[in-house]
């Protein structure tokens, strides 16, 4: 039984130790009031959204009223060279094509960073300078994996609604990829390494101990 446990404590750890720099507050759930939506730093034309089909995940959601409007927070704690997973889920209600998108940054300080990774920006502002899939309607999830340049220290995320749109926003997640290896050889060692921030965990166990 405790041979068993030890591929479950692998699992755990890359769960675990996934990535520092995240969503505050990532699924919506708390509220200071119906419009103000903690500790989100910008909150534009957004009210509290409990309707079950407008709500992806949880109790609340967040509904959007186009103008345009923002809705943003910044992610500290970020690794220069580093993938992240950055996604989250949308649904959009009245539009024409050109209702919703995000528009991000990599940042220094209070600096945005334009380094001419035309991947990661266009991943991040539009998609593509353009704007997100409605999906007729239904609820969609956007995600995307990125690595953080060079010179960056934190993440600006923020998503946008524009005029005549109704968007409803939920369960944001922006995760450092862990890294965790497996040999090809049944037989062989397992080696997990977790990236934490300076230095990286490693950890390894024969195979045949998982059995």
């Amino acid at each position: 039984m405790i041979k068993k446990y030890s591929l479950v404590f692998i699992a755990s750890l890359c769960s675990f130790f996934y990535g520092f720099g995240q969503v505050v507050n990532s699924d919506l759930e708390s509220w200071t009031n119906s419009t103000t939506l903690t500790p989100w730093t910008k909150i534009e034309n957004v009210t509290q959204e409990s309707t079950p089909a407008n709500v992806d995940g949880g109790t609340y959601s967040a509904r959007q009223v186009g103008r345009p409007s923002d809705l943003g927070q910044t992610i500290n704690g970020i690794i220069p060279g580093e993938d992240y997973e950055l996604s989250f889920w949308y649904k959009v209600i009245v539009n024409d094509g050109t209702d919703a998108r995000i528009w991000s940054y990599w940042r220094n300080g209070e600096t945005n960073i334009d380094n001419n990774d035309y991947d990661t920006e266009d991943a991040i502002r539009g998609p593509k300078n353009s704007y997100l899939s409605n999906n007729s309607g239904n609820w969609v999830q956007y995600s995307i994996t990125i690595t953080a340049p060079a010179t960056s220290d934190n993440f600006y995320l923020e998503v946008r609604t524009y005029s005549g749109a109704i968007v409803y926003w939920d369960d944001f997640e922006f995760n450092q990829v862990a890294t965790c290896i497996q040999p090809t050889d049944p037989a062989g060692t397992i080696s997990v390494t977790l990236n934490c921030g300076d230095s990286d965990l490693n950890f390894s166990t024969s195979s045949s101990n998982l059995y």
